[in-house]
């Protein structure tokens, strides 16, 4: 089982190297890689354009900032597959992540979503999110924030996965 990787852009030339580089650990589970380009003028389209990678990356244009939920959106709806796996560009996806988590979907039907463990983008030592909570309020909380990576270890039950942004 192979996914498709969904990935809004926005001024992100800076990020795409080690975002593609890190995809490149887990190749083998990624059949496309959808670049939703939201009129970046860094130079992003160009880094796309004239790099080769190991599995196809479709690159869509907007002509202005849409924003991130469309932009996702728009690249869902390319999608050629039915796993999405929706990454921020400044993303790093450890070896063996795309595949846990396909094994994890897969392994039961009443598995509608599943979230990696992801981690703060400055201090990589702390948590940012391993999954929603809501209260009574309807007030979000989200799990794990500001523990320690070495935490939550272990599959467990999320009301929600984070969309990362």
């Amino acid at each position: 089982m192979k996914v498709s990787v969904v990935t809004p852009n926005y001024n992100g030339e800076k990020f795409l190297k080690t975002f593609f580089e890190s995809l490149e650990n887990d190749s083998e589970y990624i059949s496309e890689v959808i670049i939703v380009d939201n009129g970046s003028s860094d130079g992003s389209k160009e880094y796309i354009r004239n790099n080769t990678f190991s599995f196809p990356v479709r690159l869509i244009e907007n002509a202005e900032n849409t924003g991130f939920a469309p932009a996702v959106n728009q690249g869902i709806l390319k999608a050629e597959n039915e796993y999405i796996f929706s990454l921020n560009n400044d993303t790093e996806v450890k070896k063996g992540s795309i595949k846990a988590l396909v094994d994890l979907i897969s392994s039961d039907d009443d598995i509608f979503s599943v979230q990696a463990k992801m981690l703060q983008y400055k201090n990589k030592d702390l948590i940012d999110d391993v999954g929603d909570e809501y209260n009574l309020l309807a007030w979000t909380k989200k799990t794990g924030e500001n523990h320690n990576s070495s935490e939550f270890t272990q599959v467990m039950d999320i009301f929600s996965a984070c969309a990362g942004a």
